[in-house]
């Protein structure tokens, strides 16, 4: 099992255990008695009220408190005549992919990445609202990030890497016959070896020559023939391709204004400083 499956795991059983404190917390009321046991060691007990208790001491006021920011960014967006248009949510996708690194998910819009992203989004226009920004201030941004004018093409890839030649052609052969590729690429990686590459751009200075070479001859939906490495032969496919996109200054000018007043903050970005705003009130406080 690869390291990335194993955070998959990892992440999976953390949010059962959210919603699973959601489900006794805020859920239905239950049609049996609230001290009805879940679990028995021997002649021992484990109740469903101990058990929800639990559950809220190790992840209910963190859960509820991620809940209530992103309904107070919501309302004061609202108030403040706020919003995101789908052109913004692609563009910030795009834009922060490169200052901040390639994600292992090509699809952008993923929903539950989607509405995240909007929020992100929102609460920075929250924050950067009343500050200022010189045409001055702006036009030495966006010379001195020039890089910010043009997204690259991007691929999502997957690759087999094996020792032997033999072994790499045999891929090919099982690939040509039907074979899926993810399948394959369990079957053949060591347990430690990231089959899933993500987002790649062809432009990053970490991507062997030889990939380079293949990719841009590849697409989406393709393998490629053996890449030779430093580590034996691999074969990789193009899961996903997302083609470039070119900005103008005026398209880049709201990204912009809202990353200079970022660093203009003099405050730590938190949303509960508006939580007396928006007139929270949560269990916590008892």
């Amino acid at each position: 099992m690869s390291i990335k499956q194993c955070w998959a795991i990892m992440a999976g059983l953390i949010l059962l255990n959210i919603s699973t404190v959601l489900y006794f917390l805020y859920g239905p009321e239950p049609k049996s008695l609230p001290d009805e046991p879940v679990a028995s060691v021997g002649k021992a007990e484990i109740h469903k009220a101990e058990l929800a208790e639990k559950l809220d001491v190790l992840y209910g006021r963190e859960t509820l408190r991620k809940m209530v920011d992103e309904e107070v960014i919501r309302q004061l967006a609202e108030k403040k005549g706020l919003s995101v248009t789908d052109e913004e949510l692609e563009m910030e996708w795009r834009l922060r992919q490169m200052d901040y690194g390639y994600g292992d998910r090509a699809e952008w819009d993923e929903e539950k990445k989607a509405e995240q992203l909007m929020l992100s989004i929102l609460f920075e226009k929250i924050l950067t609202m009343d500050i200022q920004v010189s045409d001055e201030e702006l036009a030495a941004y966006l010379t001195e990030n020039d890089h910010l004018h043009q997204s690259p093409d991007l691929y999502r890839v997957l690759h087999i890497v094996v020792g032997k030649r033999e072994d790499a052609e045999g891929i090919l052969e099982d690939l040509k016959d039907g074979a899926d590729f993810s399948t394959l690429a369990l079957e053949y990686s060591p347990s430690d070896q990231e089959y899933d590459l993500g987002l790649i751009s062809l432009e990053a200075d970490t991507v062997p020559e030889g990939y380079i070479a293949s990719l841009k001859n590849m697409k989406e939906g393709q393998w490629s023939e053996l890449v030779e490495t430093d580590n034996g032969y691999a074969v990789l496919y193009a899961e996903k391709f997302i083609e470039g996109k070119t900005y103008t200054d005026e398209e880049l000018a709201s990204y912009a204004k809202r990353r200079i007043g970022m660093e203009q903050l003099d405050t730590i970005a938190s949303v509960d400083l508006f939580w007396d705003e928006a007139g929270v009130k949560w269990v916590y406080e008892q």
